[in-house]
């Protein structure tokens, strides 16, 4: 709804849903996999080229590496006795830059083969889409507020994070028996 209509819309989608996957996964393997999962055949139904598709997925998967709670920056830290809240708190801006990156470079692309977006979306139906999303976007929300305000540590992190996906998704959405 928000960047669907632009030219190349299906790769701003990839980048910005690997940010928010990223931002509760915090793996780029887990991000490449899931959101590949999803999009690549989107993508291909759309027209777009599979070896794009796939290689631009593969990139913004990496985004899980660098935006926390990232996985290598809570080893990173745990080895070297570096703080994993300040590792966080550098990974945010960096993250963020590199999802711009790569919808710029994903605009300039699609425009150059011809790939299209879709219908430009009302602010209604953004405002539908959001608010039909608000459980699964809180749950970067929950995750990253809790380290940074200290209630719990990054491994606590991950369980409050897989504890609430769960509940949302059997009681919430339903999406799993």
């Amino acid at each position: 709804s928000l960047v669907g209509w632009m030219v190349g819309g299906l790769g701003a989608v990839v980048s910005l849903a690997s940010m928010f996957f990223g931002a509760i996964s915090g793996s780029s393997m887990a991000t490449v996999s899931c959101i590949g999962s999803i999009m690549v055949p989107q993508m291909q139904e759309k027209g777009y080229d599979l070896g794009y598709s796939a290689v631009f997925t593969a990139c913004a998967g990496t985004i899980g590496a660098v935006i926390p709670p990232s996985i290598p920056l809570v080893v990173y830290g745990v080895c070297t006795g570096t703080s994993v809240g300040d590792l966080f708190v550098g990974g945010i801006l960096p993250g963020i830059l590199i999802g711009i990156g790569l919808i710029i470079s994903n605009f300039l692309v699609c425009k150059k083969k011809g790939y299209k977006g879709e219908e430009r979306k009302s602010l209604r139906q953004i405002l539908k889409a959001v608010w039909e999303a608000k459980w699964a976007l809180f749950a970067p929300v929950i995750i990253l507020g809790g380290i940074y305000s200290g209630i719990f540590t990054p491994t606590e992190a991950s369980v409050v994070a897989v504890v609430y996906s769960a509940v949302v998704a059997l009681l919430i959405y339903r999406e799993i028996t």
